[in-house]
């Protein structure tokens, strides 16, 4: 996860928010806020072999793509 956090914060619209998407077998949503320190959270991990997670990340990944369309 180091990686992903390095590259979402250099995104130079970080004061908006920038999100992230790590996967390594599961499936792990990151969103950082810039405050007076950068701040993180991140989903619980998903699994596309368990129940309706595969369509919980496509529909994350749908809404993420729309993002940064904007």
């Amino acid at each position: 996860m180091p990686p992903a956090l390095t590259d979402v914060i250099a995104t130079p619209t970080l004061e908006k928010g920038a999100y992230g998407f790590v996967s390594n077998g599961r499936f792990e949503f990151l969103r950082l806020t810039r405050q007076e320190q950068p701040k993180y959270a991140r989903s619980h991990p998903f699994s596309i072999d368990q129940g309706d997670d595969r369509y919980t990340v496509l529909a994350a990944l749908k809404q993420m793509a729309q993002i940064a369309q904007r």
